[in-house]
């Protein structure tokens, strides 16, 4: 019987990550933007393509098509992680396409303990909603970005505001909410 109720839970995600990911796949391509040749992001980790990070390094190349299906199919992934640790999201696709992106730009750790996850979870739609503006919009560097805002912590590490992170964040908060991002 559990194994029956696995399944059952797998499939209903599987089935709401495909409603959700033709909503999500325009934001994620528009933020991440296309490159075919890796580079260093601001944090300073190589990526390749839509944003991917998975084993890319210097001198990295890659196509078009390579970078639609690595795109297509990484979202998918990140959206399933992020309605597996918050079941509730099969129940809006919306939310689940806002997720989704957050998690592939966040990584996994950022999920789980993000204030959008624990309103979901608790079928708060709204607040969940909103929560997405200014979460996760720093990133340590190594030196000040000219025009954003920028602190050190205790240890003196720089993290400054990444205004692309936050117009991110304010399009997965209105993609939560609408269904459009624009």
């Amino acid at each position: 019987m559990q194994r029956r109720a696995k399944t059952a839970i797998g499939a209903a995600i599987a089935a709401a990550v495909a409603v959700a990911l033709p909503i999500a796949l325009p934001l994620t391509d528009a933020s991440e933007g296309l490159r075919l040749k890796a580079y260093q992001d601001p944090a300073r980790i190589w990526t390749i393509c839509n944003g991917r990070t998975t084993d890319v390094k210097p001198g990295d190349t890659a196509t078009r098509e390579q970078c639609r299906v690595w795109l297509h199919s990484e979202l998918a992934e990140h959206m399933m992680a992020a309605a597996e640790a918050t079941p509730r999201l099969v129940e809006n696709p919306q939310a689940l396409a806002a997720a989704g992106d957050f998690h592939y730009n966040a990584g996994p750790g950022w999920w789980g303990k993000s204030p959008m996850a624990a309103h979901f979870a608790a079928g708060r739609w709204a607040e969940g909603c909103k929560a997405f503006i200014g979460y996760i919009v720093m990133a340590q560097v190594p030196k000040p970005i000219a025009g954003a805002r920028c602190t050190r912590n205790a240890k003196g590490k720089l993290y400054c505001e990444l205004p692309g992170l936050v117009t991110r964040r304010q399009r997965e908060a209105r993609m939560c909410q609408t269904g459009r991002w624009q």
